[in-house]
Formats: C-alpha cells, sequence, structure tokens
C-alpha cells in the first residue's frame, strides 16, 4: 500500500472562485431593502399602551416631539409598568429598492 501523499498548503488568499452572473431578477432582489416609516409611536405588548411621541408623557416628564427610539432607558409604560423591551413599534416595514424607498413618501 502506497503512503498517503502530503496535500500542499493554499492560502484563502489565493483560491479565485468565478462569480456566477446576477440575473435581473437576483440584482433586484440584492438591491431591496426594507425600512420602518412611523411617526415613533409604539405599542405595549402588555397592556395595549400606545405611547404616542405627539404628547410625550407628562408624568416622567417627556416632553412632545420625543419619540419612542428617543426615550430615556429607564422610562416605563405608564400603565403597567412594562420596560420598553415589551414595546411593538406602530411603524409599517416598507420593502423596496433603496434608490427608490423616498419615492411619493
Amino acid at each position: 500500500e502506497a503512503p498517503p501523499q502530503s496535500v500542499g498548503y493554499v492560502p484563502l488568499s489565493d483560491i479565485k472562485m468565478d462569480e456566477p452572473e446576477l440575473s435581473e431578477a437576483d440584482r433586484l432582489r440584492a438591491a431591496e431593502k426594507f425600512m420602518v416609516v412611523g411617526d415613533g409611536s409604539a405599542e405595549c405588548q402588555g397592556c395595549g399602551f400606545t405611547y404616542d411621541p405627539r404628547a410625550g408623557d407628562p408624568d416622567y416628564p417627556v416632553a412632545p416631539g420625543t419619540a419612542f427610539a428617543e426615550l430615556p432607558e429607564d422610562w416605563r409604560c405608564p400603565i403597567c409598568g412594562a420596560g420598553q423591551e415589551k414595546f411593538k413599534d406602530k411603524g409599517k416595514v416598507v420593502a423596496g429598492v433603496a434608490e427608490n424607498q423616498g419615492d411619493g413618501f
């Protein structure tokens, strides 16, 4: 039986792969991005309270015009006391080619 032959080492950087040419559908799919369009409001999944940035939270106090994402870390739901991780953004997800997402909004 013959001894096994040694295999030489080739750095990964020296290995070149032929990139398959993308179809038009694949090219568009790769350019597709998702963005969230919303007004900065969020709904508590515990009790249904909706944080409205137009009103803020006068009891905390949070000034009107403060988006949910900009609330202080220790802000909690004023109804049930849930943390911010229990809130769901009320914005809607828009899919499309990134360069066209601003059109018509």
